[in-house]
């Protein structure tokens, strides 16, 4: 099997435990090698260029949240937020996990039974295609964690976005001051930086801090983004797969409506069917004269009807 993955799993039994079961996705990845090389330039680069007094202050707060965001990272990408009965299930039989067969049903789980873990799940569990098994209080799949967030782990999901946020808040403090006073108050900073004594060192390191501070102006809007979003959600005490469903459903019903609107707006443009006099005559036996186009504009009481495309009087 191979390493890396995307969020669509390609062999239909696997299952995945948790966020370090192999393949491991690109995003995760990406989310370690981010975290290490921001701290490396963090330490290594903008808090020695503070003056000597400002260190033992930044290396224990960035290293502190340093270490809460490493272990936040850990405990909540390694837990397993399976169903309780699909988890039991699995370790019982310790069967792979079953192919889905549109054919015979048209969900994946019906009537509280996934056909997929092939057993009965909570109303709250939903089963994720990524990871391929029922998760309990499912809320969404995290792409950079390559782990399910539901209830078993949501709470620490959101002690991760906050603690990841004041990290970066903190790095953008530190970056944004060495970043302006190498430039115009170098006399706030350490006098023997080690990078401004390289042939082109100054200039190099300078693009290195810039492009890490919009990198962590990104990261902070989107964390802060997510935050936002989940508060609502929990203040609406939903999840995001069901505030999603909800946005969805509603995009469906309007649809439905604008097409059935169009629908009647094209059918009362219809023109009304003339009748030549001799059809008139073989309609009404040759006795009473069959309403023209005219007389029904005249009269519009004729109509009981919009199906009618004409009508008689009856004397």
């Amino acid at each position: 099997m191979s390493i890396l993955a995307n969020n669509k799993i390609s062999d239909g039994q696997f299952v995945r435990d948790n966020g370090w079961t192999r393949p491991w996705n690109k995003y995760q990845i990406a989310t370690w090698i981010t975290l290490f090389v921001f701290a490396l330039i963090a330490w290594g680069v903008e808090i020695i260029s503070l003056h000597p007094n400002a260190w033992a202050a930044a290396y224990t707060v960035t290293g502190v949240l340093f270490v809460v965001v490493t272990i936040l990272l850990i405990v909540t990408t390694g837990i397993d937020p399976s169903d309780d009965n699909s988890l039991e299930h699995r370790k019982r039989t310790k069967k792979a996990a079953a192919i889905f067969d549109r054919s015979k049903h048209k969900h994946v789980i019906e009537s509280g039974f996934c056909h997929i873990c092939e057993c009965i799940v909570l109303e709250s569990s939903k089963h994720c295609q990524p990871c391929n098994k029922c998760v309990k209080g499912f809320d969404h799949h995290c792409m950079w964690l390559n782990n399910c967030i539901g209830t078993k782990n949501y709470g620490l999901f959101l002690a991760l976005l906050a603690v990841a946020l004041m990290g970066c808040i903190a790095m953008l403090g530190i970056g944004l001051f060495v970043f302006f006073n190498a430039f115009f108050n170098n006399y706030l900073l350490n006098p023997d930086i080690w990078w401004w004594q390289l042939s082109g060192g100054f200039v190099a390191f300078e693009i290195i801090i810039g492009i890490k501070i919009i990198l962590l102006v990104v990261a902070a809007a989107l964390i802060c983004q997510l935050g936002v979003f989940h508060m609502m959600l929990i203040h609406r005490k939903q999840t995001t797969y069901m505030h999603f469903k909800k946005q969805e459903e509603k995009r469906e019903l309007q649809k439905k409506l604008a097409s059935e609107t169009e629908r009647s707006l094209n059918f009362d443009d219809m023109p009304v069917p003339a009748c030549s006099e001799r059809q008139s005559e073989h309609a009404t036996g040759g006795g009473e004269r069959v309403s023209s186009p005219a007389d029904l504009k005249e009269d519009p009481n004729t109509f009981s009807n919009i199906n009618h495309s004409y009508a008689v009087d009856v004397a």
